[in-house]
């Protein structure tokens, strides 16, 4: 990654050498390596970019209109630095705590056919998530990642495969719903046959469901039979 920097700092400003610095004391786990470069550089990428810290953080409108290559180009480095990746979830996280940029995340992502999760707060921070199998696969192809251990991680959920494929947010209480609506009643059993997903996933949403005043359960011998309110 650091060489990747340094190559398109070479690519714009020319041949100039930056400081680079070994940070491995107390509080870090790994050794961090700092590249610094003369204030002007600095100011200048700043200025471009309208640079903004904090809540004020945001990403410069002018990237939508750029080509698809260059709002890639943007979003792996983005993935490569905020992103995470989680095999055991198989998922690609992003989150960053002020709500624009993340927002923004999630538009050019849309604009590349990647279809990501709504925003959700975890920790006080904004995040966005690839869930899906087809979304997974799409962001390997087109975006990708240089960060050695997030691609190893990235290929590693690609090789396992998955079980299932997730549904988009909201899809399943969609599915449960209309499924009722043409079959009037159904036991637990019958809408996990339906979904195909286990009993646990599909509790959870029929007690969603059920909260928000859409669903109502009886009890038979056995399991919860379930209708429209």
């Amino acid at each position: 990654m650091i060489k990747s920097f340094q190559k398109k700092i070479k690519d714009v400003f020319g041949e100039v050498t930056p400081n680079i610095q070994i940070r491995d004391g107390e509080g870090y786990r790994r050794k961090n390596f700092c590249l610094q470069y003369p204030s002007i550089i600095s100011l200048f990428i700043l200025s471009v970019f309208d640079y903004k810290v904090k809540d004020g953080m945001d990403i410069p409108d002018f990237i939508f209109d750029m080509p698809n290559k260059h709002k890639v180009s943007f979003l792996r480095d983005l993935f490569d630095d905020e992103g995470t990746v989680s095999i055991k979830d198989e998922t690609i996280t992003i989150g960053v705590k002020p709500l624009k940029p993340i927002t923004k995340i999630r538009r050019l992502l849309i604009a590349l056919k990647i279809n990501p999760s709504d925003i959700f707060i975890h920790g006080g921070i904004k995040n966005i998530s690839l869930r899906r199998k087809r979304d997974i696969q799409l962001f390997n192809r087109v975006i990708g990642f240089k960060h050695p251990l997030k691609s190893y991680k990235l290929n590693k959920i690609i090789e396992q495969g998955w079980k299932f494929d997730r549904y988009p947010d909201g899809e399943v209480q969609n599915k449960i719903v209309h499924f009722l609506q043409r079959v009037e009643e159904a036991s637990t059993g019958e809408i996990v046959k339906l979904l195909e997903r286990h009993p646990v996933t599909v509790r959870e949403h029929l007690n969603k469901l059920m909260i928000e005043s859409l669903i109502r359960s009886r009890k038979t011998p056995g399991q919860n039979v379930w209708s429209i309110k």
